[in-house]
């Protein structure tokens, strides 16, 4: 009787440990974490392209701004001959969080035009914790919005592309803004900073994050 004793607790303490170790949460993969070459900036919900029940997956950022072999730090939106001869891509107006890879497959195979932004991401690879990672793409309009503008990640007087088009001559940028909200107590304003949207010309220069999904 005392051994059955021994061996059932010797049995709970080795499912405890199991246990223990199951629910740490060293291993849960967070907002703003780093990981698998990049950062963390949004984990997909029900409805968002990529999103798995059950499953944790999502958006994660390049820790810098990508730049071009000759060290040009910002490039154009691209497709164009020049000012007043751009493409049209409509498939690049896809502007639902995990359709930004989307846009950039479009914008590659609209044109070969070296040193644009969908091309640098596209191209953009890095390797973290011995593993090469370099399925990167070109943001759209609605994962550029979910970046933390606060960021160390966000140069906050930047301009930054999108992959969204808006039509033949003009595409979507973003910069950081900065507005008054509530913080602590009915009558305490804080600063809040997000990711502002505006419409630019495609040969227009800007500084490019690059995105891939986990």
């Amino acid at each position: 009787m005392i051994k059955k004793k021994r061996v059932f607790q010797l049995f709970m303490i080795l499912s405890g440990i199991v246990l223990t170790r199951c629910n740490k949460d060293d291993d849960v993969i967070k907002y703003n974490d780093e990981y698998q070459g990049g950062i963390v900036f949004y984990v997909f919900q029900e409805g968002d392209v990529g999103y798995i029940p059950g499953e944790t997956h999502g958006l994660i950022v390049s820790f810098e701004d990508l730049q071009t072999s000759t060290g040009e730090t910002e490039v154009a939106w691209g497709c164009c001959n020049d000012e007043d001869d751009c493409l049209d891509i409509p498939e690049a107006e896809n502007n639902g969080i995990g359709s930004g890879k989307s846009n950039t497959e479009a914008i590659l195979n609209a044109c070969d035009e070296k040193n644009i932004a969908a091309r640098l991401c596209d191209e953009y690879s890095i390797e973290y914790d011995g593993v090469i990672y370099d399925d990167w793409y070109l943001p759209n309009h609605f994962e550029m919005r979910e970046m933390d503008a606060d960021s160390d990640y966000i140069d906050q007087n930047a301009f930054y592309w999108s992959s969204s088009q808006e039509d033949s001559s003009f595409a979507v940028l973003f910069y950081q803004d900065a507005d008054y909200c509530y913080g602590n107590g009915p009558d305490a304003l804080e600063t809040c900073y997000f990711m502002h949207n505006e419409l630019q010309e495609k040969v227009y220069k800007c500084k490019i994050k690059a995105v891939r999904s986990f």
